[in-house]
């Protein structure tokens, strides 16, 4: 059985003092919430500090990024091996790091590569532009980059895959539930064929301006088993609408 995974990306927001403000007023709200994983991704200036302030709760620690080496004169990088013990989860392939940062789908499967290697769970993130969308070739881009951004990934158990349309991402404008359904439905059967069984049953989360107001009618889908979060993790009480939304769809 899957379990609902909502995991907040709080990006290039806060700082150390307000990030341990926020861990520790979302802690307060969503510990204890049964049914539904929760995780958090502070920036990684932030990560040791939210991470003492998690400590003995059911909420998971998420880095926003990751360099598949483990070490080396990467000016700027954090490793898989720096990580390794400190974070759960770990973002790959975000569609900011994609379209701001130049990252490939190569870039992107050797960082999910080398997180599921160190123990970590990769949260590899799809989705197409607003062009794509508009020529109707979503469906067959996004399974593409799926297949070559997990081009030899073995660690099927650990693997979490986000689905986020370009076109819906801090823009409030989140996609429909029925275009949603037929992704997450096309994007599971492409897990099948590259993974079997195992990947079949990896999570696949919804992100694209997901906020309170709107969480319900995509984690209700039966091939969204959650969220990734975004402006929406920054507000405690908004996160936490979500997360019970998820637990309550859960426990149907």
């Amino acid at each position: 059985m899957r379990i609902p995974l909502v995991a907040g990306n709080w990006k290039m927001n806060t700082t150390i003092e307000e990030a341990v403000a926020l861990a520790r007023s979302t802690r307060e709200r969503i510990d204890g919430i049964p049914g539904v994983r929760k995780a958090v991704c502070p920036p990684f200036v932030s990560l040791g500090a939210v991470r003492d302030v998690l400590a003995g709760s059911e909420v998971l620690l998420g880095a926003q990024n990751v360099h598949p080496g483990p070490n080396g004169a990467f000016t700027g990088e954090v490793s898989v091996e720096m990580l390794r013990g400190v974070v759960d989860h770990v973002i790959v392939g975000h569609s900011e790091r994609r379209a701001m940062f130049g990252e490939t789908d190569a870039h992107v499967a050797s960082r999910a590569v080398a997180a599921a290697e160190a123990g970590l769970r990769p949260i590899v993130c799809v989705g197409e532009p607003l062009d794509v969308r508009e020529r109707g070739e979503a469906l067959e881009t996004v399974s593409a980059q799926l297949a070559s951004s997990l081009e030899g990934y073995e660690g099927w158990d650990l693997l979490t895959v986000a689905y986020e349309p370009v076109w819906a991402i801090g823009t409030g404008r989140a996609a429909s539930p029925e275009i949603a359904q037929e992704m997450m439905s096309h994007l599971r059967t492409a897990l099948a064929k590259l993974g079997g069984c195992p990947a079949f049953q990896a999570a696949i989360l919804y992100g694209g301006s997901v906020d309170a107001d709107n969480a319900a009618q995509f984690l209700q889908l039966p091939d969204v088993d959650g969220a990734l979060v975004g402006g929406a993790s920054l507000k405690p009480e908004g996160f936490a609408d979500i997360v019970k939304q998820a637990a309550k769809v859960a426990a149907q």
